[in-house]
C-alpha cells in the first residue's frame, strides 16, 4: 500500500502534467481506501470537482459528491453541486431528498406538479 505522502505526490505530479482520468482514478482509489471520514468525504469531494471540470462527466461527479456526503453529512458546498447537478439532469426524487426545509420541499413538489413531465419522470 502506497503511503500518503507518496499519493500525494504522485497526485501532484498528475495533476502538473493534466493528467485527469489518472487523477481521478487515484483520488477515488484513495478516497475509498480510508478509514478516516474526513479525510474521504474532502478526497470524493476532490475527485467531483475534477470529474466535473476536466472530464466533463456529470455522471462521475455525481457519485463523487454523493460518496463525500455518505462519508460527512451536512456538507453544505457539496449538497449545493450536488442540487444543481440534479436539476441540470432532472433528478428529482434526488433533488426533493437534499431539501433543507419544509418550505423547500414544498417549492420543489410545486415546481414538479407545475410541470405534467417531471410528475412522469417521478411515477407519478
Amino acid at each position: 500500500m502506497v503511503d500518503n505522502a507518496e499519493a500525494a505526490r504522485r497526485l501532484e505530479a498528475l495533476r502538473a502534467s493534466r493528467r485527469w482520468v489518472e487523477a481521478f482514478a487515484l483520488l477515488r482509489e484513495r478516497a475509498a481506501q480510508t478509514t478516516d471520514p474526513e479525510l474521504s468525504a474532502g478526497m470524493w469531494f476532490e475527485a467531483g470537482k475534477l470529474a466535473l471540470e476536466q472530464l466533463a462527466n456529470q455522471a462521475m461527479a455525481v457519485s463523487c459528491f454523493e460518496a463525500s456526503l455518505a462519508a460527512r453529512p451536512g456538507q453544505r458546498e457539496v449538497e449545493d453541486r450536488l442540487r444543481a447537478l440534479y436539476e441540470k439532469r432532472r433528478c428529482w426524487r434526488e433533488l426533493l431528498a437534499l431539501a433543507r426545509s419544509d418550505d423547500e420541499r414544498r417549492e420543489l413538489e410545486a415546481r414538479i406538479e407545475a410541470k405534467p413531465w417531471w410528475r412522469r419522470l417521478l411515477g407519478g
